[in-house]
């Protein structure tokens, strides 16, 4: 979850720029259709906004609807239509810079009669211009480094001469088109130009320069602003017309219109200078509380780099690891954990790598000397918008209290909770870790003790007193027994001690069940009374593994004691 949190911000960002590049996709065709209509029906207010100035030609408007169509066909992310597209960007840039070069070359008439031959002249930048665009558009699909850079080289260089053309026009500056060569572009051409470049560079919000933004750029107003693009191209020539039906003098209107138009983009500039400073300060905040829940949070929290070191690091895991966080930072993550448990470590961050979200292990976390913390480490993946991982946050919780009560709890599933010793289900399998274990000359021993007057003393004396006989029957069987024995109490009054002997010592079960007899002699203490011990005593040696398998009820003689067997080396000691 931290993960995508802290990814969700990038994603948003991406999303809201594709979203901005269909919108000028749809822009730019309305903007086309409206031109390609004023230019069938005359209307020079929209071609050429002024008399004297150059019309946008029908051959332009077609090249720039190739490479609408170009760009909305790359999206479909398909074979064909990438190859459509391709080809149409191609035929655009071919066909266009032969035209522009043969019309500015006087090879090929002038669609625009009216306008002088200087007005209509294509000089080298725009011709240009127009062939950066086209070739711009066409390495849209191209994935390696330099040639997005290329691309975005080819987008910068028509951009200026879009924005030189259009500053020239809404300023009356014939001296800037002439110098710098930009006769014969008409203004809307620019305009949309200028659009059709906004289009080709959020077609790759994964490449420069796009990749790099993160929310300070408010894509939303961006958005917002997108229709007013629509008309964009026509405002010249609205407010042109409008000013001269109010002012007859040509010259004053053309000021008057000029001195609007700078309001109306300085207005827009400082309407999108204080969203973007809002967005900033939003931003601001925004991280700010980010990093207060990072820091605070009791998680023990951490950004690992690539390279397994760790980045950032939170106080929960400064106070966890018993580390300075000087120290921590750039710390290795496999120093942190013990040797033990590198192979889960290394396998969390493969099963990452090969694409889950996360990841969750128990592991060791070093500590001071040899003794190590439990923690419940989880690994998850930021990604970018390729799905490449570029960083991993490391969320580790403090398991100590957990492990010990599992301790517990498996102690007390294998032991007898009153005298300690081993229960049923602990004496099945020590039992067989001993058969294993055992020398080749040795032999297994099992001796058998009954407690005989146990539920008389409880009956008598109470259940008190009964479990003081127990807790000191099971004390005796260790002070008489070695600490590689195994001791049982299987069931209420039976216990079992497991032993080894040499095979060709003839006397070695005898003189374990004589010491265990001589031990369990003598009366014991229950509560405020002495009681006799009454026991019986049974032994026999284990032939095989199938014996030490078998299983009995409690109170049943265990199928290793055969009735005729526990017959004969069972005796009673009173």
């Amino acid at each position: 979850m931290a993960a995508r949190t802290l990814n969700v911000a990038r994603r948003v960002v991406t999303d809201d720029l594709r979203r901005l590049h269909v919108h000028l996709l749809v822009a730019l065709a309305v903007i086309l259709a409206v031109e390609l209509l004023a230019l069938l029906l005359g209307w020079d207010a929209l071609t050429r906004v002024e008399s004297d100035w150059p019309q946008i030609y029908p051959y332009t408007i077609a090249g720039m609807a190739a490479l609408v169509a170009a760009m909305a066909l790359f999206r479909l992310h398909r074979p064909w239509a990438t190859w459509t597209g391709r080809g149409l960007a191609t035929v655009t840039l071919v066909l266009g810079a032969g035209v522009d070069i043969g019309v500015g070359a006087g090879i090929l008439p002038s669609s625009d009669p009216t306008s002088s031959t200087a007005a209509i002249a294509v000089t080298a930048l725009p011709s240009l211009a127009a062939v950066a665009t086209a070739l711009a558009v066409l390495l849209i699909t191209t994935v390696r480094p330099v040639w997005v850079w290329i691309r975005l080289g080819l987008l910068t260089f028509a951009g200026a001469v879009s924005a030189l053309v259009v500053l020239g026009y809404l300023y009356g500056s014939s001296l800037l088109i002439t110098t710098l060569g930009l006769t014969g572009t008409s203004l809307p051409a620019a305009l949309i130009g200028m659009v059709i470049l906004a289009a080709a560079v959020t077609a790759r919000p994964d490449q420069a320069p796009l990749r790099d933004l993160d929310e300070r750029y408010d894509t939303r107003l961006l958005r917002t602003i997108v229709p007013m693009l629509a008309v964009a191209p026509f405002v010249p020539a609205l407010i042109s017309a409008a000013v001269t039906a109010v002012l007859p003098d040509a010259a004053a209107a053309a000021a008057v219109a000029q001195l609007i138009t700078a309001a109306i983009l300085i207005g827009l500039i400082a309407v999108l200078g204080t969203a973007q400073s809002r967005a900033r300060r939003e931003l601001l905040m925004q991280r700010q509380r980010v990093w207060d829940a990072f820091e605070q949070s009791p998680a023990a929290t951490a950004i690992v780099s690539l390279d397994g070191r760790i980045a950032t690091a939170n106080r929960a895991l400064v106070s966890l690891t018993k580390r300075p966080e000087d120290a921590l930072i750039g710390t290795l993550l496999p120093d942190l954990i013990s040797d033990a448990d590198h192979v889960r470590m290394w396998e969390a961050v493969a099963e990452v790598a090969a694409g889950l979200d996360s990841v969750r292990r128990d592991v060791r976390f070093r500590g001071s000397g040899r003794t190590s913390t439990w923690v419940d480490l989880t690994l998850a993946a930021v990604r970018d918008s390729n799905d490449r991982v570029i960083y991993l946050i490391l969320t580790c919780t403090d398991l100590s209290d957990r492990k010990q009560l599992e301790r517990v709890l498996s102690e007390q599933a294998v032991h007898d909770p009153l005298t300690g010793l081993l229960n049923r289900i602990g004496l099945d399998h020590q039992i067989d870790v001993l058969w294993r274990s055992r020398a080749p000359r040795e032999r297994v021993v099992v001796v058998v003790v009954d407690i005989n007057d146990l539920a008389a003393v409880n009956e008598s004396l109470g259940f008190a007193a009964g479990d003081d006989v127990l807790r000191e029957v099971s004390r005796r069987l260790r002070a008489c027994t070695r600490t590689e024995d195994l001791l049982a109490r299987p069931s209420g009054d039976e216990f079992i001690v497991v032993t080894t002997v040499v095979t060709d010592d003839p006397v070695g079960t005898g003189s374990v069940v004589q010491r265990i007899r001589e031990e369990l002699s003598g009366p014991v203490a229950a509560g405020r009374d002495v009681v006799p011990l009454n026991v019986t005593v049974g032994a026999t040696t284990l032939s095989d593994l199938a014996q030490i398998l078998g299983v009995w009820e409690p109170g049943d003689a265990p199928p290793m004691l055969s009735p005729t067997r526990r017959a004969t080396d069972r005796s009673d000691h009173r």
